[in-house]
């Protein structure tokens, strides 16, 4: 049989692999790193599996199987790697047939053209009605426009002759989606360096909204209580994740969509209020203040906060407040001891000590300053 896969010869059963001190007892599929993102049932891995049903896959392709991503750094002004894209291909082959499920990963992202805004529509569509020629030249009385670019036109002969063939994409200054900007910077005791909220994406009504505290440690204790029948919360509630940040996540997760509680949804509840400290993708929605700076594993005053404490958003005058006196806030930062670090040793550790704050950028300390850096020597 020439499918690409070994077979023993009729009749007979293939000779067990040799043992070795070296050879590693095979693994329960529930103990796979690949279980813990598709297997188990929590909102994030039904989030997962609905990525991949909308690749195409069943959950037969990869249930039970390890996971294998493959990151691939081929580009067609990458020379050195332009092999890596058939060589992929071979690697995935070779997944296949031992067994696995393969995955390929870009190492880096250019762009995501299907990001979905606070409106209706993808950037595929933005694309068609005129992209961002169009929509430069719907604002061009706010624009420089003598402004010289980077193929020698200035900005107003780029986009002299741009043409916007859908309105109900590039809408009308007349009829904006919003009357402010797409995102807010709030501050207050509870994000002294700032915190970040899309407005558009949130219920009108929680744009002003005061509610107390139901608190998650981390994203594992939010995992096992936000369904419970017995958690004390409800629609006014403010839910509130810490330790979900730069350092705490580590690597500030997409964790800040907090899902709302199973019992509030049956009731038809579809946005709350939820603080936390981690990012969110772009084509998430709802009242999710994010980013909150400094985090709260480095001590920072979301940390302090405990159950049933009152806590004050307003979109409006760019506001976030713990409704507590300076005193108490004292007395708990004071108590407060820092965590261990996520890591001993290896990356993890080097970037926990590297990385700055959701408001500085989170980048590496090393990486930051305008001191001049000489090329280096090409051989």
């Amino acid at each position: 049989m020439n499918d690409g896969y070994a077979h023993a010869a009729p009749g007979r059963t293939a000779p067990p692999e040799p043992e070795t001190e070296h050879t590693m007892p095979k693994m329960k599929s529930v103990d796979l790193r690949s279980h813990r993102w598709f297997g188990q049932q929590t909102m994030r891995n039904f989030n997962h599996r609905s990525r991949m049903a909308q690749l195409g896959y069943a959950q037969s392709d990869y249930a039970g199987k390890p996971v294998i991503a493959i990151l691939n750094t081929w580009s067609e002004i990458n020379p050195c790697h332009s092999h890596f894209k058939q060589r992929v291909d071979e690697i995935k082959r070779g997944v296949l047939q031992a067994g696995g499920f393969p995955l390929e990963l870009p190492a880096m992202s250019i762009a995501e053209p299907f990001q979905k805004p606070a409106g209706a529509y993808l950037m595929e569509d933005f694309y068609y009605a005129g992209g961002l020629p169009a929509l430069l030249h719907r604002v061009r009385h706010l624009l420089h426009l003598p402004s010289s670019t980077i193929n020698g036109h200035t900005l107003g002969e780029n986009i002299g002759e741009a043409k916007i063939f859908n309105d109900d994409v590039i809408l009308p200054i007349e009829r904006a989606l919003v009357t402010g900007g797409s995102l807010a910077v709030l501050r207050g005791n509870l994000a002294p360096d700032g915190a970040v909220i899309k407005p558009a994406a949130a219920e009108a009504r929680l744009r002003r909204h005061r509610g107390p505290a139901v608190v998650f440690k981390n994203y594992d204790e939010l995992a096992a209580r936000i369904d419970d029948p017995d958690l004390v919360v409800d629609e006014n509630s403010v839910l509130v994740l810490q330790n979900a940040g730069p350092q705490g996540g580590p690597g500030m997760p997409e964790w800040g969509q907090l899902p709302i509680p199973k019992k509030l949804l049956e009731k038809g509840v579809r946005d709350m209020v939820r603080i936390s400290d981690a990012r969110m993708s772009g084509t998430s929605f709802g009242a999710c203040v994010l980013h909150v700076a400094p985090e709260s594993f480095i001590g920072g005053p979301l940390a302090f906060v405990q159950d049933g404490d009152l806590i004050e958003l307003d979109v409006d005058q760019r506001r976030l407040q713990l409704l507590v006196d300076d005193a108490e806030l004292e007395r708990r930062r004071a108590a407060w001891r820092p965590p261990p670090p996520k890591y001993a040793r290896g990356y993890g550790a080097l970037f926990s000590q590297q990385v700055s704050q959701a408001n500085e950028g989170c980048d590496f300390n090393v990486l930051t300053g305008t001191q001049p850096v000489d090329e280096p020597d090409i051989y």
